[in-house]
C-alpha cells in the first residue's frame, strides 16, 4: 500500500543534499569507544505496512552550529533523524545509536528542538501540513543493562517525554513502534 509522502517529499525538497540519506534503511555507528577500540552498530529500519520513511544525519563533522562556542552540548546532534509517513502523521524519530553506558536520553532532548525547527521552517516555506508532527526520541545502545518490563508492549513503550531506550537489536520496526504507542 503506498503511503501518502507529502511531508517527506517537503523535507527532501528543503534539506540540503549533504545530510540526506536516500535509499538508507541502515542506521550505522562506526566509532572509537572510550577504551579506544573501534565498534560498528548497524541497525535496520523496517515497516512491512509499507510506512514511507526517510533518513537525515546531520551529526557530521560539519559545524551545524557556527554561532555557539564550542562548550558540551551547545553543538551536539543525534545520530539520525527518521522522517516516517502516513497518511494521518508524519513521525519525527531521532535516533541515538551508543556504544558505551552513557544514556542517550540527553543528547535526544538537546537534539528534538533542532528537528522541530526543521519541521517548522519547512512549513513556513511551503505550507503547513494538515496531517500531525509527532516528534520521538530513541535510543538505542549497544551495552546496557535493561530492567525487563513485562511484556513486550511495555519494553517498547515512550516515557512521558516522548523517550524510548531500546537494547541493540538488528532491526527497528517502527510500524510495531507506532502500533504499541497508538502513535
Amino acid at each position: 500500500m503506498k503511503q501518502n509522502t507529502e511531508m517527506i517529499n517537503k523535507i527532501k525538497n528543503a534539506i540540503a543534499v549533504e545530510y540526506q540519506l536516500p535509499g538508507v534503511s541502515t542506521l550505522t555507528e562506526d566509532n572509537i569507544d572510550c577504551n579506544g577500540n573501534h565498534f560498528r552498530m548497524n541497525v535496520e529500519i523496517r515497516s512491512n505496512k509499507g510506512l514511507s520513511f526517510y533518513v537525515c544525519r546531520f551529526d557530521t563533522q560539519k559545524d551545524l552550529f557556527p554561532y555557539f562556542q564550542n562548550k558540551t552540548g551547545y553543538k551536539q546532534n543525534c545520530d539520525y533523524i527518521v522522517f516516517a509517513e502516513n497518511d494521518i502523521c508524519l513521525y519525527v524519530f531521532l535516533v541515538e545509536l551508543k556504544n558505551t553506558n552513557v544514556s542517550p536520553e540527553k543528547q535526544l532532548k538537546i537534539s528534538k528542538p533542532f528537528a522541530e525547527f526543521l519541521v517548522s521552517r519547512i512549513e513556513a516555506v511551503v505550507g503547513k501540513s494538515a496531517k500531525k508532527v509527532d516528534y520521538k526520541m530513541i535510543g538505542i545502545k549497544e551495552r546496557a543493562q535493561f530492567k525487563r518490563p513485562t511484556g513486550i508492549e511495555k519494553l517498547y513503550a515512550f516515557n512521558n517525554d516522548g523517550y524510548l531506550l531500546l537494547p541493540r537489536n538488528d532491526y527497528m520496526d517502527l510500524d510495531f513502534i507506532i502500533t504499541v504507542n497508538n502513535l
